[in-house]
């Protein structure tokens, strides 16, 4: 856990882990009655955000969107001004829009800190590096300006992991496991990002 990027962040600002509510493989989208809290705009996930003793989080990083564009979800036109309600929420727009919303309801005295997702790569049989496109014709950096400009209208601060970590397909293979899960070096390159974005 002292090689995730998360747990670096919590040790780096001197914090105290209150919950871990990620989910292996999960997307943003999903149903919001979801009862193992698989998806991210599930009310059992972000419920999943406070400890079992009770203690609510006061800083909350949301990192979501990476599954999303892997499982070719439909990325919406959302911009973050257009209500969402409850239900089967299918495109990522209108389910981090949902997210924000929601926890900023359930958690109005935390920070809310939106963190883009590093660029999913692939590289070839020589090891060439290139930038991965979904089914449906979309990259990373398109999911990423969709989180920029919700977090904004919410005003929701925005770390920009995707353009400033410095994981990109020319070191794919350096800095992550797969091309979409950083490895420790990947991690580390992550947290001190976020960290020095936080300080500032």
């Amino acid at each position: 856990v002292q090689d995730t990027w998360w747990m670096q962040v919590i040790n780096g600002m001197g914090g105290k882990l209150c919950a871990n509510a990620s989910y292996s493989g999960s997307t943003t989208c999903g149903s919001t009655s979801s009862g193992d809290g698989r998806p991210g705009v599930s009310t059992r996930r972000l419920q999943d955000l406070t400890s079992s003793d009770g203690t609510k989080p006061d800083i909350i990083l949301v990192y979501m969107g990476a599954n999303d564009l892997l499982d070719n979800m439909p990325i919406g036109n959302n911009d973050g001004s257009k209500a969402v309600s409850e239900g089967n929420i299918d495109n990522f727009t209108d389910a981090y829009t949902y997210v924000l919303d929601k926890l900023k309801i359930m958690y109005p005295d935390a920070t809310i800190y939106c963190i883009t997702f590093q660029e999913i790569c692939r590289w070839d049989d020589s090891g060439k590096g290139y930038t991965f496109k979904s089914n449906t014709g979309y990259v990373s950096s398109q999911y990423v300006d969709k989180i920029k400009t919700i977090a904004g209208k919410k005003e929701c601060t925005v770390i920009d992991v995707n353009r400033g970590s410095g994981i990109a397909p020319i070191t794919a293979q350096e800095d992550t496991v797969d091309g979409t899960h950083p490895n420790a070096q990947g991690a580390k390159m992550i947290a001190d990002y976020i960290l020095a974005a936080i300080g500032k």
